[in-house]
């Protein structure tokens, strides 16, 4: 009895009705189509996620992209104002950083994966490498040089990571919903380090305080903003349900 009781709910062929009995607590027939129609409507196929290593990979491989032509469209002068150490030493953190964050955004599509550390803990870690190596590999100002001088550095950095956060946002949205606010800042930061990528290998500015300052700024501010929205929008969702 239990079994074909199942078997029915599953495929929603039933009348309410006449499970409740015939009484007053009886359901409408028009209100019980009503109701199943209504399921049969909702219902829709679900498409298995690809294994997780192949969304590493996609989601690696669309950072890498959007770097790459990002950056042939808005030049690469800064590349000529590096040496060897220093374009090797940027371009291995931003490697690093991309692995790194299409890692992060993988365990969001798919949670189950092992955990070994922290996302709050790996991001501050890689900012400290990041930080660390910038201050490192240049000089730190050069004489006769403003503090203030190029900020438009850091709209273009802004810039490019909206555009990031966007393209990102298509893959994303199948993510776990687990905390929508570590997702954002997740998925800004991400599209924050694209930005700054692609503005490095076209500054012409090549000192570690206008970098930190012009540069590395937008990942945090790319990151509060995904931050932001994950938040707000989840709050704006409970609300109309």
């Amino acid at each position: 009895m239990a079994d074909r009781n199942r078997d029915d709910g599953e495929s929603f062929d039933f009348e309410p009705g006449q499970r409740n009995g015939s009484g007053e607590d009886a359901i409408p027939k028009k209100l019980s189509h009503r109701i199943r129609s209504s399921l049969r409507a909702d219902l829709r196929p679900v498409r298995p996620l690809p294994a997780a290593w192949i969304c590493f990979l996609g989601l690696f491989a669309t950072l890498a992209i959007i770097a790459a032509a990002l950056t042939s469209i808005l030049g690469t002068s800064g590349v000529k104002l590096m040496n060897g150490g220093q374009l090797a030493g940027m371009s291995a953190i931003f490697t690093a950083g991309g692995a790194l964050f299409a890692f992060l955004l993988t365990r969001q599509l798919a949670p189950t994966l092992p955990q070994p550390v922290g996302t709050s803990r790996t991001v501050l870690l890689f900012g400290f490498v990041a930080l660390t190596g910038t201050i490192l590999l240049f000089p730190w100002r050069e004489t006769g040089t403003d503090w203030l001088s190029s900020w438009q550095c850091l709209i273009r950095v802004v810039s490019v990571a909206l555009l990031t956060s966007v393209i990102l946002a298509v893959p994303m949205r199948r993510a776990a919903m687990l905390s929508p606010t570590v997702k954002g800042a997740t998925l800004g930061a991400a599209a924050g380090l694209t930005g700054i990528a692609v503005q490095q290998f076209g500054c012409m500015h090549m000192e570690a305080s206008h970098l930190l300052l012009w540069h590395w700024s937008g990942i945090a501010i790319a990151a509060g903003a995904g931050a932001v929205i994950g938040r707000t929008r989840t709050r704006v969702s409970f609300r109309h349900e």
